[in-house]
């Protein structure tokens, strides 16, 4: 009869330690997925997500040539992607926030954004993709001071650009002011291959 009950009493106790480890796996479980869905509302997802989550104030790029691939990276996106309205804004936001002073001044922000649509409405129209950019090596950069000593400089960028299977390529120059340590576009020119303005 004593060995009966004490088997009875193994029994139980591994009944009870493995509900416990159950309850406890579960438990484990659930916080889990708790902290991975958490941990996924913080992150974006998407191109448009991560590239309107950007913090320009804290993390601006550090040379001109990472701030004209970024810029470029945003320009591929919007003529590239169907966006809405409210989208196109936010983009339009982040663009000018690699901008100079001097150049918000003489672009209007609602200006800005009606005319970008009007570029994208006419890309879309003319059935162009912009295939790839490439921003001209580092070691090209030609620094200049303004009158006023700023210090800017001068780099080039190439677009390829395809249209009913044909590709054609377009040269930039864009110029740069440094402005609170941080370096700013100040305008940007059509070129040849050379740098050479065209008119």
């Amino acid at each position: 009869m004593k060995g009966v009950r004490n088997n009875f009493i193994v029994k139980l106790v591994l009944l009870i330690v493995v509900l416990a480890v159950g309850v406890l796996g579960l438990y484990y479980t659930v916080i889990n997925n708790k902290s991975d869905e958490a941990m996924d509302d913080d992150y974006p997802k998407t191109t448009y997500e991560i590239l309107v989550s950007r913090d320009f104030e804290n993390r601006y790029p550090a040379t001109p040539y990472e701030v004209l691939k970024l810029y470029n990276k945003y320009l591929k996106y919007i003529y590239n992607t169907e966006s809405s309205d409210k989208e196109i804004e936010t983009l339009v936001d982040c663009i000018r926030s690699m901008w100079s002073k001097d150049w918000l001044a003489l672009n209007e922000r609602g200006a800005h954004i009606e005319n970008m649509k009007k570029e994208i409405e006419e890309f879309r129209k003319d059935k162009r993709v912009m295939s790839n950019y490439t921003v001209s090596d580092s070691a090209t950069i030609r620094r200049f001071s303004t009158h006023d000593n700023v210090e800017g400089c001068t780099l080039m960028s190439s677009y390829l650009y395809t249209q009913k299977k044909k590709t054609s390529k377009a040269y930039m120059m864009f110029y740069f002011l440094k402005e609170d340590g941080k370096w700013k576009i100040l305008y940007y020119e059509l070129t040849d291959e050379s740098g050479n303005k065209i008119s």
